[in-house]
């Protein structure tokens, strides 16, 4: 039972420290990279490649040694990144196709000939 408590502990916390510092590395060093096609290839390459070297150096530690916590937070960070690259395009799309509706619904004023007649009475 205390094993089992002590694993989803170890894994809760290895989760938030995880996405925390994904958030970091996306506010402060992802946001700055201007990602085009060959980008999102070789990030989607080299995450396949450092997941299929963790699977091969994964039987090197044990799953308490603090090697085998970081090489997982590597692949995990890496995937993120690439997904992130890939689904990051169209979330900016679609924020600036709802800009452009919303100027072009704003109403304008109606042009009033008669106050330039009227202007000398």
């Amino acid at each position: 039972m205390e094993a089992t408590v002590s694993m989803i502990l170890k894994v809760v916390v290895f989760s938030v420290i995880a996405i925390v510092l994904y958030n970091v590395l996306k506010v402060f060093i992802l946001s700055k990279v201007k990602v085009n096609l060959p980008i999102k290839i070789g990030s989607t390459i080299l995450s396949v490649v450092l997941l299929v070297l963790s699977a091969f150096l994964s039987t090197r530690y044990k799953e308490g040694s603090w090697e085998y916590y970081i090489g997982t937070a590597v692949v995990l960070l890496s995937i993120l990144t690439t997904a992130d690259f890939w689904v990051g395009d169209k979330n900016k799309k679609i924020k600036a196709d709802k800009k452009v509706d919303e100027s072009s619904m704003k109403p304008r004023p109606k042009a009033k000939p008669n106050r330039v007649k009227n202007r000398n009475k």
